[in-house]
C-alpha cells in the first residue's frame, strides 16, 4: 500500500508537514539554535535481536546503554529499536525523498 495511501487510514497523517516527506535541498538552511549545544550519542552495546520483516529488517536493543542527548533535546533518549526498510527494486524503499528521488532503503 505504502506512505501515500495513509492520509485514507489516518486523517492525522494527511498533513504537509508529515512523514513522509521530499527535502528539497535548495530550501534547506542552517538554524544557529540547532548548533548552539553538541548532540551527543552513545550506541547501545547490545542488540537483543535482529528481525527479518519481509519489506527490510528491525532490530531490538538494550536501550540502557545508549543515550541521545544535547542539542534541541530537552531530555534524554534511550534507543530501543532501530530499523530499515527497502523496496521491490533499487529505485524505491525509502520512505523519504531527496529532491523528488527516492532511494534503494532508508534507516
Amino acid at each position: 500500500l505504502g506512505p501515500h495511501t495513509w492520509p485514507q487510514l489516518y486523517e492525522e497523517a494527511g498533513g504537509a508537514r508529515q512523514s513522509p516527506i521530499d527535502i528539497s535541498t535548495d530550501q534547506v538552511t542552517l538554524d544557529p539554535k540547532l548548533s548552539s549545544k553538541q548532540l551527543t550519542w552513545s550506541w547501545p552495546k547490545k542488540t537483543l535481536d535482529v528481525t527479518n520483516t519481509g519489506y527490510g529488517w528491525k532490530a531490538h536493543v538494550h536501550g540502557d546503554d545508549s543515550c541521545l542527548r544535547g542539542g534541541p533535546l530537552k531530555d534524554h533518549y534511550k534507543l530501543e529499536q532501530y530499523h530499515m526498510h527497502w523496496g521491490p527494486e533499487d529505485s524505491t524503499g525509502s520512505e523519504h525523498l531527496v529532491d523528488g528521488q527516492a532511494y534503494a532503503g532508508e534507516v
